[in-house]
């Protein structure tokens, strides 16, 4: 199902705590002291949140997440956090006898991260991720055409990821800014949702 859905998927991803992950250390919006946050002896703000919105849409079926973040600047080049992402994705099949079925899941998955910031926005990342889903194949229909078809039982499924790649971010003005990222599974398998290679592109506010 995940090839199908790929196909006509268009990601728009909003992460609102990657920016001031790379802001300059020495600029800072506020104008009052006491509305300016805390700030570790580096300049960077120890805490960061964010998170991401997906909409994926093709003529059989879409996909829709949410994947809200928190992270911790460990140095101001070295990042942890962990990531909840929740997807909720449906697609029509058409059996042999063209008949249409309507295949649903609601995917779960939790994952923690780190970055090493190489230069400026270039960075390295490291995702290990567990996830939980629905497995079935949709090659194998049961029955026959005199009975009519349907799809083999559903099974709630543990999948672990291991994302490795990298990314560049582009800062705008104030906090703004765009990143590309680059990830490959190291531990793909046919329940893996994405696959290789999973390219993010979004935005930051």
């Amino acid at each position: 199902m995940k090839h199908l859905l790929l196909a006509g998927l268009a990601l728009f991803m909003l992460h609102t705590g990657i920016a001031q992950d790379y802001a300059d250390p020495g600029t800072d919006s506020t104008k009052s002291k006491k509305e300016k946050p805390k700030k570790d002896d580096d300049g960077l703000k120890k805490v960061f949140v964010g998170g991401g919105f997906g909409l994926g849409l093709s003529s059989s079926g879409g996909s829709l997440n949410v994947a809200p973040m928190i992270g911790y600047n460990l140095h101001k080049r070295i990042q942890v956090g962990t990531k909840f992402t929740y997807w909720y994705v449906w697609q029509r099949l058409n059996d042999p006898n063209n008949v249409t079925h309507k295949v649903q899941d609601n995917i779960y998955a939790l994952s923690l991260f780190s970055r090493l910031i190489i230069w400026k926005g270039l960075y390295a990342h490291i995702e290990p991720e567990y996830m939980n889903r629905s497995s079935y194949s949709t090659n194998v229909w049961e029955g026959d055409r005199l009975n009519g078809y349907s799809l083999p039982p559903t099974v709630r499924t543990d999948v672990f990821n291991f994302y490795v790649g990298g990314g560049f971010y582009q800062g705008f003005s104030g906090n703004s800014g765009m990143f590309v990222q680059l990830l490959w599974n190291l531990n793909q398998t046919t329940d893996s949702y994405y696959a290789n290679p999973y390219l993010q592109i979004g935005f930051a506010f």
